[in-house]
Order: structure tokens, then sequence, then C-alpha cells
């Protein structure tokens, strides 16, 4: 029925290089992200404090994805902050409030654009930040 060597090989397979773990890991984040937003606000959090902690919280999920435990630091993570965190999310909030006020772009594919975009800058970034 379930052969666990398999799948145990097909996950070490499909974490092999960072890209593939970047992905897997902005795969399992973006949920993270929509998840704990939606709490906060549920809760009555201000939207700037909801989005900004969900922001960061959703990046350490990926940054443990794209590092193993033995190579993880509190510099690495500061500098990871600095290089991919940050920068994304300037690239996300601020494309997608220029967007939405000054293109009329519709609200969908102003989030689907700012977030590909965010995506792209974190993955640039880490690539500079983990090597």
């Amino acid at each position: 029925m379930f052969d666990e060597d398999a799948a145990v090989s097909y996950v070490h397979t499909l974490l092999r290089t960072p890209t593939q773990r970047y992905a897997v890991g902005s795969v399992l984040s973006w949920p993270i992200y929509a998840g704990l937003l939606l709490l906060s606000e549920s809760i009555g959090m201000w939207p700037i404090a909801a989005t900004t902690i969900t922001w960061v919280l959703s990046y350490m999920c990926l940054y443990a994805m794209q590092r193993d435990s033995a190579h993880r630091s509190v510099r690495e993570f500061a500098l990871y902050s600095l290089v991919v965190i940050a920068p994304s999310a300037l690239m996300n909030f601020g494309l997608l409030e220029l967007m939405q006020m000054h293109t009329k772009v519709a609200e969908v594919p102003a989030l689907v654009i700012a977030g590909l975009l965010a995506g792209l800058i974190g993955y640039l970034g880490s690539l500079i930040a983990l090597k």
C-alpha cells in the first residue's frame, strides 16, 4: 500500500536544491500567511501590524524550509531579514498600493502581480543571503 521509503526518497529528491526548497517553502508559507492574516483580522488587530507580523512569520517558515537545522543562526536570519523579508515586503505592499491607487488595477490581479514579484525578489535575495 504505502511505501514509506519511497515517500522519504521522494521528499529528499524534491528538496535537493535551494531553488526546489524555496519553491516548496513558498507553497507552504503562503497558506500560513493567509491563515495568520485572517486570524489576526478576526481578533481585531490593526491591519498594518497584522500584515507585518504575518509576513515575517511566513518568511520564517520559508527560511526554516531553506536551511537544515545544523546551519541556522541568529546572525544569518538577521541577514535574511534584511536581504529577503524587508525588500519582498516593500515590493509586495508598495506595488500593491501603487497599482490599486494609481492605475486602478482590480484587486485580484494586483494581488497576484505583487505577490509574484515579491516572491521573485525574495528568491533572489535568498540566493544572496544563504550563500
